[in-house]
């Protein structure tokens, strides 16, 4: 299991999702590593600016709270103006689901399925830490929110060539959150962690440390962006299959899971999108 850094609080766990890539496990704030999917929610006080209850962290999947911030799409950028000190409330956001999530890795292809795997841990993973970390940070969105939950999954993935090798990647975000500042929009907090250079330099550092194996050509990443997903006519693990090597020979192969599924001396690679094409003409 990846160490996980101390935090602030206690987080919350992720529900697995409709889709067939498992979701990101969540990382538990104290030394167990993992939560408990399937605990009960517990109750959120009304009362604002009071330290979070010493209690069980309430699960991702408990029922949303009535108190949500509104709708208000723009983040705020970092201010040397902004009180650093980091504030708690147990007034709680979700959790809730926010689909249309886009991000473009720079310098690698994203093909392996047990590096697909790895990316929603690792991503899931930093999105918590940036805001349950103890910090003397001057973001004011980041001192604002508090004992936050997250998981991801891949919807779908594209690759380009030019100018450098590069992963698009789709994908859906469940989050749950305490805050507050009522005004700060569920959009900004999802985008926040990755939204300046330094961020986002902090991500690819993050990724290349827990993981060198895997993202050490990775150069650097865009900003998320809320684009829309796309509607695949098949799920992405519909189109993992064993292979020596990427692009995978579709004149001989076999669907697989993971490594473990394959032949010695063969990977589990997402195929898009020509094995799949020929497993459907078939």
């Amino acid at each position: 299991l990846i160490p996980n850094p101390p935090t602030k609080q206690a987080t919350t766990a992720a529900e697995p999702g409709s889709y067939n890539l498992p979701p990101t496990p969540m990382v538990e704030s104290k030394p167990d590593p993992l939560y408990n999917l399937s605990g009960p929610t517990q109750p959120t006080p009304s009362a604002t600016n009071n330290a979070p209850t010493s209690g069980n962290a309430s699960n991702l999947s408990g029922p949303s709270q009535p108190t949500t911030p509104s709708a208000i799409i723009n983040t705020v950028p970092v201010s040397d103006n902004l009180a650093s000190a980091p504030l708690h409330s147990s007034n709680t956001f979700g959790p809730t689901v926010m689909t249309g999530l886009q991000m473009t890795l720079r310098g690698m292809f994203l093909v392996r399925a047990e590096h697909i795997f790895e990316w929603q841990y690792l991503t899931g993973m930093y999105g918590q830490n940036f805001y349950n970390e103890d910090s003397t940070s001057n973001d004011y969105i980041k001192n604002n929110v508090n004992d936050a939950a997250t998981s991801i999954e891949i919807i779908d993935v594209s690759f380009d060539v030019s100018p450098t090798p590069s992963t698009t990647i789709w994908f859906k975000q469940t989050i749950k959150y305490d805050f507050v500042d009522p005004n700060i929009s569920i959009s900004a907090v999802m985008m926040q962690p990755y939204l300046t250079l330094e961020y986002r330099d902090n991500y690819v550092n993050f990724l290349k440390q827990m993981l060198p194996t895997t993202f050490g050509e990775l150069d650097a990443i865009s900003s998320i962006e809320m684009n829309g997903s796309p509607s695949p006519s098949i799920l992405l693990t519909d189109t993992f299959f064993c292979g020596e090597e990427w692009p995978v020979n579709c004149d001989n192969t076999q669907q697989c899971e993971n490594g473990d599924a394959c032949p010695p001396g063969q990977g589990c690679f997402t195929s898009l999108p020509r094995c799949t094409d020929s497993v459907d003409q078939q």
